[in-house]
């Protein structure tokens, strides 16, 4: 390379469109995407529940401990700060052989084919329901007649229409919704600004 090369290769920047791109097809699709929903899972299917006190501690008690109460682990850790969002990290970075991973991994599939197999069931009561209320209006309900067949037609068509990536991405909503409203807004941006 001569100065020249060197000098030019510095002097290079992305605009505000390559950044997009590369955050949407790198860091959301890469890192972001695959990690919230296992956060979720993990949150719920491999921790022990506040206030509850097992025979035998769930896989990933330890770490989420770890992370969110340092001091319940004692010496050496008990001077650690809680970082809740290194988590995110901790769910890329475990072996695929460590318990807690497997637990995450097969409670996500496990979650995910629930909330799929139950789309038809529930619209399908959905519908009933709808359809009841629908006999009992008399002809001068006319307006809400024609509201209540307009949902109807909806449900029944959603009920067909919807499809396992939709349920994933309903779950990384609202895993995301309920990271939010755990840490609040003020403990996100904490939690951001300890990791950079």
């Amino acid at each position: 390379m001569t100065a020249l090369d060197i000098f030019q290769e510095s002097q290079w920047e992305w605009n505000e469109l390559e950044k997009s791109e590369w955050y949407q097809s790198v860091i959301f699709k890469l890192l972001i995407r695959p990690r919230i929903p296992r956060f979720g899972v993990m949150t719920t299917n491999c921790v022990t529940p506040p206030g509850t006190i097992p025979e035998t501690p769930a896989v990933c008690d330890a770490l989420v401990l770890l992370r969110t109460n340092p001091a319940m682990l004692g010496p050496p850790y008990d001077e650690l700060e809680p970082q809740p969002l290194r988590l995110f990290a901790d769910i890329g970075n475990m072996e695929l052989n460590d318990p807690c991973r497997m637990c995450i991994d097969g409670g996500y599939e496990m979650t995910i084919q629930g909330l799929h197999a139950s789309i038809i069931p529930t619209f399908g009561v959905l519908s009933q329901e709808l359809q009841r209320y629908s006999a009992t209006l008399t002809a001068d309900d006319a307006e809400k007649q024609a509201m209540v067949n307009g949902i109807l037609a909806k449900t029944s068509q959603l009920a067909t229409t919807i499809t396992r990536d939709d349920v994933e991405d309903f779950y990384f909503y609202y895993v995301t919704r309920s990271v939010y409203s755990e840490l609040g807004w003020t403990g996100y941006i904490e939690g951001y600004q300890a990791l950079v």
